[in-house]
């Protein structure tokens, strides 16, 4: 799963399906288990499908990052969290997947915004634009495979309806960066009346 790497529209980096085993790994497996298949998958991540030869030490980078964060992931779910991972799977199967994209983001990110000078969240922006649906996704995708003594019903397949309605958003979002700025809407900096008093409307509302 390694192998194979998507490149979603508006962006240069690429993603790997790796995310989806490491994350049923983490639920489902010892952690052993667990920690080779991380090794297994940034080896190969880095070292197949690439345009340049990564370095020894961008390797052991990448090998590294996974390990840590599906360590950080497994004590979480198996140690921390195990009675609650029986009791209610899916809301520990989302934290999970926020972790894991919250560990490997700062750790690839915060390296590239020292090797080239920048703030972090510049980093952030421009590489991790779309990791938000893909682990939201990849989340939803392995909490409906089936296991022993857990089974799933037809309808939560429905989540995947606004997940693909999301997509198409990010799509969208992509293009809209893309397009030349004179041809993007030019709106003033300020409200019109009417919005201002709709936007503090749901505000108050919201806090009540």
């Amino acid at each position: 799963a390694s192998i194979p790497k998507l490149r979603l529209p508006g962006m240069t980096a690429t993603y790997s399906l790796s995310f989806l085993f490491l994350l049923f790994a983490v639920v489902h497996f010892t952690r052993p288990e667990a920690l080779v298949m991380a090794c297994a998958a940034a080896t190969t991540q880095m070292l197949c499908n690439t345009r340049r030869r990564p370095s020894l030490v961008q390797v052991l980078f990448s090998v590294a990052n996974l390990i840590v964060t599906v360590a950080a992931c497994y004590l979480v779910a198996r140690v921390w969290l195990a009675p609650e991972l029986e009791r209610c799977r899916p809301a520990v199967l989302a934290l999970v997947a926020a972790q894991y994209f919250v560990i490997n983001t700062v750790l690839v990110s915060g390296v590239l915004a020292l090797l080239e000078g920048k703030p972090l969240a510049v980093i952030c922006q421009r590489w991790y634009e779309w990791s938000f649906p893909y682990y939201l996704i990849g989340a939803a995708l392995v909490g409906l495979v089936p296991s022993s003594g857990h089974s799933v019903s037809g309808e939560a397949w429905l989540i995947l309806l606004p997940l693909v309605y999301l997509v198409h958003f990010y799509v969208g979002l992509a293009q809209w960066k893309a397009a030349p700025s004179n041809t993007r809407e030019q709106g003033g900096v300020g409200l019109a009346r009417a919005a201002r008093i709709y936007v503090h409307g749901v505000l108050a509302a919201g806090v009540l």
